[in-house]
C-alpha cells in the first residue's frame, strides 16, 4: 500500500497578548509518494505546515 500524506482545512494562528497572526489557513491538499519541493515566500507558513505534518506543532484547527 502507498503512503500518502492529506491535509485537511489546517490552519494555524499564533496568538501572544497584543496580536494573533494566521500562519495558514484552510489548508487541503493531498501529495503521494513521490519527492516534493515546498516553495514561497518569506512568513507563507512552510515552516509552520512541516512541523505541523511531523508532529512537532500543533493545528489550531484541521486534521493532517
Amino acid at each position: 500500500m502507498k503512503r500518502q500524506i492529506e491535509l485537511y482545512h489546517l490552519t494555524k494562528i499564533y496568538n501572544n497578548q497584543k496580536t494573533s497572526r494566521k500562519a495558514l489557513a484552510g489548508v487541503s491538499f493531498t501529495l503521494g509518494p513521490g519527492l516534493y519541493g515546498l516553495l514561497g515566500p518569506n512568513g507563507a507558513g512552510k515552516s509552520t505546515m512541516m512541523n505541523i505534518i511531523t508532529g512537532n506543532l500543533d493545528a489550531t484547527s484541521g486534521k493532517v
